[in-house]
């Protein structure tokens, strides 16, 4: 009976040896597969990041995608100068979409306007009514996180340098915006160029706005280009000489009816003026 129960105890005590071998072995084995996915994914999350930050482009203005963009090109706090040389390029719905949507993404926004004919972004957020200020400050928007500094504050004798305003918003803002279209016929190129980390050039397609470029290579300016979609603008065809025998027509005022009140050749005109 004993030697039975002897035998019994030995085989279980083997048994148990050799279930916690293959247990063991299992359990390392899930461990390896879990580790070499993980490298897989950061590895793809890697190769993905490197490709992106590699690009030489924007290829688009969607506001989302600039967010996303401005946000890894650039380290919080970022200056990030939007510009182009025609509005066509880079209207100001642009730059404030863009900055919305920096601000959905937890990030304090200051939107700068260097728009001086139109105040345009202060037009957007219906701020063009209020009062000057004495002294200047960040205008507080329907958005919690997102202030805008009016193109109007450029303007007159207590107008603040844009470098100043740059330099305080820093510590204040992640992200400082300035929209800056027809840059290079701003006076404010040089402090623009200066205080920005990067700038996003907007251009025609096929057009790369060799002045405008040039300009901002010569400061130092890191560029990345967006094409807008636009097509160049042709220079307008010479006008053809006018012809002797053309007619001229003066409808007559005021009357629905096309007859025509008097005609004459080109060489006339003179006579009837």
């Amino acid at each position: 009976m004993d030697h039975w129960l002897e035998n019994l105890t030995q085989w279980a005590l083997w048994t148990l040896q050799r279930s916690g071998r293959h247990l063991f072995l299992i359990g390392v084995s899930f461990f390896l597969l879990g580790l070499a996915g993980w490298l897989i994914q950061v590895s793809r999350r890697w190769l993905g990041r490197r490709r992106d930050a590699s690009a030489a482009n924007l290829p688009t203005t969607d506001p989302k995608a600039l967010a996303r963009r401005i946000l890894e090109i650039s380290a919080c706090p970022s200056v990030i100068l939007m510009t182009a040389e025609q509005y066509d390029c880079l209207s100001v719905t642009v730059p404030v979409q863009t900055a919305m949507e920096l601000v959905r993404q937890k990030k304090r926004c200051l939107l700068i306007d260097l728009d001086l004919p139109r105040n345009s972004v202060a037009r957007v957020f219906e701020l063009e009514s209020l009062e000057a200020l004495e002294q200047p400050r960040p205008i507080q928007t329907p958005f919690k996180d997102l202030h805008v500094w009016p193109a109007v504050y450029f303007n007159g004798d207590q107008s603040i340098p844009l470098g100043k305003v740059v330099a305080a918003a820093a510590g204040v803002y992640d992200v400082v915006l300035i929209y800056a279209p027809l840059l290079q016929e701003s006076p404010h190129l040089q402090p623009a160029a200066s205080a920005c980390q990067c700038a996003l050039l907007f251009h025609p397609a096929g057009d790369f706005s060799h002045g405008l470029r040039l300009a901002l290579q010569q400061r130092g300016t890191v560029l990345f280009d967006i094409p807008s979609g636009i097509a160049p603008t042709a220079p307008p065809p010479p006008h053809p000489p006018a012809a002797k025998n053309k007619i001229v027509e003066w409808p007559v005022p005021g009357h629905n009816d096309p007859a025509i009140r008097d005609s004459a050749t080109v060489g006339d005109i003179d006579k009837l003026n």
